[in-house]
Order: C-alpha cells, then sequence, then structure tokens
C-alpha cells in the first residue's frame, strides 16, 4: 500500500512508450507519487504519462554516456532543489527499461538512493563482460571472444571453436542482431553487413556500438527464463518458466510457460544456478529477467543473459497470474528500500 508519508516520490527513468501504461499507473496507484525523467526528443512519445505523474523532469539526451549523465545529473539536482522548500523527497529511482538501466544506477548513486552500482551495471550489461565474471565465479560460460572488425573475425576464425556459433552485439540491442552461423563460409557472408548496420549513426547508442560483437560457442538446450529479484546482493524470490509454448494448457501460452514444466530437480538446480549467477554481481538489488538454457538429459547448465529490470511483454502479467507478484511493484519497493511482498505473504 502508500507509504506513510505521501511527501516521499518514486522517480521513474524513461516511462517509454504508451504500451507501458498498466505498468506505470500500477506503480501510481499502488506505490508512491511518481516523477518521470524523459529525454526531450521523446516528450511526444511519453506523453500518455502525464497524468499518471506529479512532475515531469526532461533533459537533453547525448550520444556520449558520460556526457548524457552529466545532463542527467544537472537536470535532476534542479528539481531536487526545487522541491527543498515543499519537503518532498525522492525515496527511490527505478526503471524498466533497458536503456535506463546505466542511467537508473547513475542516478542512485548520486542521490545515494537503493540501487545496483554502476560498475555491477556495467559487467552485467555488456555479453562478454558478464562471461568472464560467470567463469571467474566458477559458473559454466561458453568459449567466446569480441569481435570489432572483419579482422578480428579472421583472428577468431584461426581458433579451435565446436560449431555452431552466435553471433549477437556485446551490449544491448536486443535479439534483433543475434545470428546463429554453421560455418566459417556463412560467417564472413554476414559479419559485414549485420556490423555495417549495427554501426550507422544514432541507431544504437555509441558506447553499445563501441563493445562490438560477442561470438560465443552455440550451447544446445532448453531455453528457460528466470523472473525475480535481488535484494542487496542476493538472490530474493525467483520463478523459472519455459521460453516455448506449452504442449498443455497453462496460464500463458503465448511465450512461454509458467511455471516451468521441467522435471523438480532440473528447475532446482536452476535456481540455484540463478543465486550463484547473482552472488557473482557485487550488490545487485532490482528485479532481473535471467536467460539460461539447459540440457534436461545431462542437466548441463549455461547462463545465456542478466536483465537488471523486470521482463518485458507478457512476463509480468504471467508471472503475477502464476505467483500472485507484481514485479514492477517489487521493482519499486526494493528502489525505496523495502523488501517485496514473497507470495507466501499475500492473502490469497
Amino acid at each position: 500500500g502508500m507509504p506513510a508519508s505521501t511527501t516521499a516520490k518514486l522517480l521513474v527513468v524513461l516511462p517509454g512508450s504508451p504500451g507501458r501504461e498498466p505498468v506505470l499507473r500500477r506503480l501510481h496507484d499502488e506505490v508512491a507519487p511518481l516523477v518521470v525523467l524523459v529525454p526531450t526528443q521523446f516528450t511526444e512519445l511519453c506523453s500518455w504519462a502525464r497524468p499518471l505523474c506529479s512532475d515531469w523532469i526532461s533533459f537533453e539526451s547525448a550520444e556520449d554516456s558520460d556526457e548524457a549523465n552529466r545532463r542527467v545529473w544537472h537536470a535532476v539536482s534542479a528539481w531536487v532543489e526545487s522541491q527543498a522548500s515543499c519537503a518532498r523527497e525522492l525515496l527511490g529511482c527505478m526503471t524498466y527499461d533497458e536503456w535506463g538501466i546505466e542511467m537508473c544506477a547513475f542516478l542512485c548513486e548520486k542521490l545515494k538512493l537503493p540501487g545496483t552500482p554502476v560498475s555491477t551495471i556495467r559487467q552485467i550489461r555488456n555479453k562478454v563482460v558478464f562471461r568472464d565474471v560467470c567463469a571467474a565465479a566458477g559458473i559454466p560460460a561458453p568459449r567466446y571472444c569480441t569481435v570489432h572488425n572483419v579482422q578480428d573475425l579472421e583472428a577468431a576464425l584461426t581458433k579451435e571453436w565446436t560449431w555452431p556459433l552466435i553471433l549477437k552485439p556485446a551490449q544491448g540491442a536486443g535479439s534483433y542482431y543475434i545470428r546463429k552461423v554453421e560455418t566459417p563460409e556463412e560467417l564472413r557472408e554476414v559479419f559485414p553487413p549485420m556490423h555495417e548496420d549495427f554501426s550507422t549513426q544514432g541507431k544504437f547508442p555509441a558506447t553499445d556500438v563501441a563493445a562490438g560483437w560477442c561470438l560465443e560457442e552455440f550451447f544446445e538446450g532448453d531455453e528457460v527464463d528466470v523472473d525475480g529479484w535481488a535484494e542487496w546482493g542476493k538472490a530474493g524470490w525467483l520463478l523459472v518458466s519455459d521460453n516455448k509454448a506449452a504442449t498443455s494448457s497453462s496460464c500463458c501460452e503465448t511465450g512461454g510457460t509458467y511455471p516451468s514444466q521441467l522435471p523438480a530437480h532440473i528447475v532446482q538446480a536452476l535456481e540455484r544456478l540463478t543465486a550463484q549467477v547473482v552472488q557473482a554481481l557485487p550488490g545487485l538489488h532490482s528485479t532481473f529477467h535471467f536467460e539460461a538454457k539447459v540440457d534436461v538429459a545431462t542437466g548441463a547448465m549455461m547462463p545465456i543473459e542478466l536483465n537488471c529490470r523486470t521482463g518485458g511483454a507478457e512476463c509480468p502479467s504471467c508471472v503475477e497470474a502464476c505467483s500472485g507478484v507484481s514485479l514492477p511493484v517489487a521493482a519499486a519497493d526494493l528502489a525505496l528500500g523495502r523488501a517485496p511482498t514473497r507470495p507466501e505473504q499475500l492473502t490469497k
């Protein structure tokens, strides 16, 4: 329910497109008065959010992430000072948007609010660095390397690989640029046009383009998602689901099956894997969407990636339908320094 003090506010970084309206409305109705942070070029796109927020902070975005952070801090600190006289304060800062994650962490550090350290966010958002972190912690990682250009690609091809391989941007960009390649010839053919398209000025943040590509061995197995939260660096509640549509009727047929229909010992092993991954990421404090693969026959598991935000698409509604847990509300609770409500605490 609403916090005792109604002067406390929650800052939402990048409210996003109109499809996010139900999520923001939920936060508005159940959590706290909202302040939104919006880049000026998205003023129109985000105008749907105006009725749901008590304040609106805008800033000019920049290609360079340090410059963007400077501008964001200028705008947010000016707002904070303007509120000082009426004793309203920000008690939390969150985002459900991939592009807002690093900015949100930066603001939490500057405002001394609960959140994941920026250094940890950077380890997670770069898939190659994430692999290094896993390997260092004794967590499985596929054979992989970074590729920035055709020369790197040729150098990579001189190494021993077990094909097929997966080529994907090292940072950001969702699933659009992910390609599975069966042979060196195919890789040589698809890389130059993909690289050119990905590097096109302004399509993606400059820092994401500069991170280059991750080339790694393909792990054969069932895809699973683990949705939940981490509190101050420890795994909290989590739910394993199957990435493929159910054969039987279940709560959500669209993108996956909630909860997972895999054997109980496999689900428990995936829960342990998730806790290990969280443990390897210092100070993780947010909801997360973790993707992994498992070979059910051998029990071998492979982390794919972890996103420090609530999963997109139908994920939150499926999670809530089968557990009663609202991940966006849990994310807001974490941002405000409160323990999220676990399913066993919910009154049925």
